[in-house]
């Protein structure tokens, strides 16, 4: 017996009953972490509607955060500085970019780090076509 949500049982944006969202499988940034795939070759166009980080320590000097597709571009205007944050607190993305937020199937949803933060990466995602 399997468990969870099919990845084909996703309604494509524009059916009657609306898209159900996923959560991204949640990566976890090691000491040595500079970027982990959260989502690779996906099998359907998605956009991201909303990401947060939740701290495994204290933010340290530079420590930062960003979401990018495999081509590089940033699903944010500015990368999540969590340098101050505290051990175990929950950070909010302050923006989504419409316009870069969508990931194309068969491409990449990336978590970037440039200084070894230490966190969980989440982001919470809408499937808009088959």
């Amino acid at each position: 017996m399997s468990r969870g949500i099919k990845g084909r049982s996703l309604a494509a944006d524009g059916s009657e009953l609306g898209a159900p969202t996923f959560l991204a499988p949640i990566k976890v940034f090691g000491a040595s972490d500079s970027s982990l795939t959260l989502i690779g070759d996906t099998g359907f166009k998605f956009k991201v509607i909303n990401a947060w980080v939740i701290m495994n320590a204290a933010g340290a000097s530079s420590d930062t955060v960003k979401l990018t597709n495999a081509a590089g571009t940033n699903l944010s205007t500015a990368v999540l500085d969590v340098s101050s944050a505290a051990d175990g607190a929950l950070v909010p993305f302050a923006t989504i970019l419409d316009s870069v937020a969508t990931i194309e199937k068969g491409d990449d949803l990336i978590a970037v780090t440039a200084s070894g933060a230490r966190v969980d990466v989440y982001a919470l995602c809408v499937r808009v076509e088959g």
